[in-house]
């Protein structure tokens, strides 16, 4: 995380033990009507990403796009997850409008099963929203004897190809992890883009400038100064230019997009609005026996660590250490997050107004009482969360070239007004349409093959 994103005392970051942050996130989710396993194991999601450090897919940025996605109806906080093709090593899931955090383990220890049977195995998700981080995916296989790979290739757009006037592509996360013996593990994770999208709400919380050749204009034109976060913006591949390399960026999103759209069946994501997601494992004893595996591994990343410095340069890392060392840091002394957020799960406390959320919101800290009400005002504004930019809000794809927002969800809990006494995002009687089985399938796919010791691992 580079240190223009992250929350210091500076900002005024008030320390939360990890156990209340899930909690809080938890209780949101079942606010959202997921059964209570499914809730659990999303929170797991958000909290290990904020205890890893990778702030702008926690609990502070995902958590109010996704209790907006459930309201609006364009994302299903109860699916129906099945398979629809499958062979010894691949399947293909329809995650039916489900969270990609929510459909994601399941798939991920899916393809680690069948990696076991026959060396490798792949599995994609198709009808699928955010994944909420592809490498806590990709650690899931390295928790398991194996090597992760997942990509993603969202639906919306919003960076645009080099010399193009218009976006058509996500910010398609990449991710790989794999196990050492004695060092930390490698986790490589990072986004197609020059900068992750929710990086930029991150900059927009803290009040810091966006680095050159981030974004565009909405002409596509690449703004090669530091500026603030302005309302309507494109972003640019990774490299930025093309003179930096965003050709590089661009054909990654490219395969991102083929291997988890058109391979799936559901087309291009600025095409269709659709989106998908890719989870590979690789069996590491099919390729090699373990410990030859693992001394080589302890080798390689313990030679990373210690390559010489650069002058004025403090050390060297490799991917995965920087992650290991703040989880280690927030594990003992609590997760930073910016006073904004805590304020956040405090309003959304007395709108969904469940007893479970105002209860854990109440263990959170209090705000400090220099907050003013100039920052109160900027935070109630939504300044963080969507910014009024329809590219990184409710743009869904293109059509005829020219942007387009989506209509309200197929699985809208808002047509009609009813108040529910017990709290929660109201539903109405006429949202049937998905097929609910007391959240049993959620809690096979959330829970199928991963024991609690590693699951701890990952949070």
């Amino acid at each position: 995380m580079l240190p223009r994103f992250c929350v210091s005392d500076r900002d005024g970051a008030l320390r939360v033990p990890h156990a209340a942050a899930r909690r809080a996130v938890e209780e949101v989710f079942l606010a959202c009507h997921m059964a209570p396993d499914d809730a659990k194991n999303c929170a797991d999601v958000l909290i290990a990403n904020d205890l890893r450090g990778n702030d702008s897919h926690g609990a502070s940025n995902m958590l109010r796009q996704y209790v907006s996605k459930f309201s609006d109806g364009s994302q299903n906080p109860t699916p129906n997850i099945k398979a629809v093709r499958e062979t010894p090593a691949t399947a293909v899931l329809d995650a039916d409008g489900a969270l990609g955090l929510h459909a994601g383990p399941y798939a991920m220890r899916m393809a680690v099963n069948k990696a076991k049977a026959c060396g490798m195995g792949t599995v994609i998700v198709k009808n699928v929203g955010h994944l909420g981080g592809a490498g806590y995916h990709a650690e899931i296989a390295s928790l398991s004897g194996c090597i992760g790979q997942c990509f993603g290739a969202p639906g919306g757009s919003i960076v645009v190809p080099p010399f193009a006037a218009e976006p058509r592509f996500g910010t398609h996360p990449i991710a790989w992890a794999a196990p050492a013996g004695s060092e930390d593990p490698f986790l490589f994770d990072i986004a197609t883009s020059q900068v992750a999208g929710n990086k930029l709400r991150l900059a927009a919380r803290l009040g810091v400038k966006l680095a050159r050749d981030w974004i565009t204009d909405m002409d596509g034109t690449v703004v090669h100064e530091e500026v603030d976060v302005p309302d309507e913006f494109y972003m640019t591949p990774f490299g930025g230019t093309r003179e930096n390399g965003a050709h590089k960026g661009y054909g990654l999103a490219c395969v991102a997009d083929i291997l988890c759209n058109t391979l799936s069946g559901i087309g291009a994501g600025f095409l269709t609005g659709g989106g998908g997601l890719m989870f590979v494992a690789y069996d590491i004893e099919a390729f090699v026996d373990r410990p030859i595996y693992n001394s080589w591994m302890d080798k390689f990343l313990n030679g990373l660590k210690n390559t010489p410095s650069a002058p004025g340069e403090e050390r060297v890392l490799y991917p995965g250490l920087y992650a290991a060392e703040t989880k280690r840091d927030r594990l003992k002394n609590g997760i930073p997050y910016h006073p904004e957020v805590v304020w956040w799960f405090s309003q959304i406390a007395q709108e969904l107004n469940t007893p479970g959320l105002v209860n854990a919101v109440a263990d959170l800290p209090e705000l400090p009482s220099t907050i003013t009400e100039v920052q109160l005002k900027k935070w109630s504004e939504g300044f963080s969360g969507f910014l009024g930019m329809r590219s990184m809000s409710d743009l869904s794809s293109t059509s005829n070239g020219r942007a387009f927002h989506q209509s309200p969800g197929r699985w809208s809990q808002n047509a009609s007004n009813a108040e529910s006494s017990n709290g929660g995002i109201q539903r109405s009687a006429s949202a049937t349409r998905i097929k609910i089985l007391d959240g049993s399938m959620g809690r096979q796919l959330c829970l199928n093959g991963m024991p609690q010791d590693d699951l701890f691992r990952l949070i």
